[in-house]
């Protein structure tokens, strides 16, 4: 009988500290957010993005905060690659470290302004825009655009500097609207390879007085270019 009781008052005592947790974390205005962190966001509207998104404000208690549910609503932004999402139960500190996406192009900017892609060919608009530095493409996939990217980062910086946009038609050729003194010059440069080759006699054909007026090189045949 007195190992019954015993076991009564042990199980009820479990009962109690469990309801006292409960209310505890869950009730009381003891563990309540003090303080959201969030890092790596790249721009002031990324940042408000995210807090107008989770909607994690001082006050709330720190037990309604699923990180898990929340950092799955951020990864539904096109710009994030990933999110971690923690609690400080001391401090009472909610921390969202996000890591985005970094742009290696502006993609389509004539149809689609501010869109961006990186190197895994994800496109994604950035809240506040991107660096309109950042080389131009068009294409008509994604994979065709990191393809010119790529072309685009092996030329010599001095060419590709003059470059403004770089187009992929659908037959996978590359075409460039390049920029010589100030003169646009339209270049139809085939496929990607002899690119060394093609930056070569683009640079000697445009640096001969009889083509000071040329507003198209062809070199998609780098040893019998095309001059109009």
């Amino acid at each position: 009988m007195q190992i019954r009781s015993t076991r009564i008052v042990v199980i009820a005592g479990i009962a109690l500290i469990f309801l006292g947790a409960t209310y505890l974390f869950g009730w009381s205005d003891i563990f309540v957010v003090k303080e959201v962190s969030i890092t790596g966001a790249p721009t002031a509207q990324s940042t408000k993005a995210i807090t107008d998104s989770l909607s994690i404000k001082p006050g709330i208690k720190m037990a309604r905060v699923e990180t898990r549910s929340l950092s799955r609503r951020l990864e539904s932004f096109t710009w994030i690659e990933s999110v971690n999402i923690s609690r400080n139960w001391l401090n009472r500190k909610v921390s969202i470290e996000i890591s985005p996406r970094t742009p290696i192009a502006l993609f389509n900017p004539a149809t689609s302004p501010e869109t961006s892609i990186d190197a895994d060919g994800n496109v994604f608009r950035l809240p506040g825009g991107t660096s309109n530095s950042l080389p131009k493409v068009e294409a008509n996939s994604a994979k065709s655009g990191v393809e010119a990217i790529a072309l685009f980062t092996a030329l010599p910086q001095t060419f590709r500097s003059n470059i403004s946009l770089m187009s992929v038609r659908s037959t996978g050729a590359f075409s460039i609207s390049y920029r010589y003194k100030s003169r646009p010059i339209a270049i139809s440069w085939g496929d990607g390879g002899n690119a060394a080759l093609k930056v070569d006699v683009v640079e000697a054909l445009l640096a001969l007085p009889e083509n000071a007026k040329v507003r198209s090189i062809d070199v998609s045949a780098p040893h019998a270019p095309i001059v109009r």
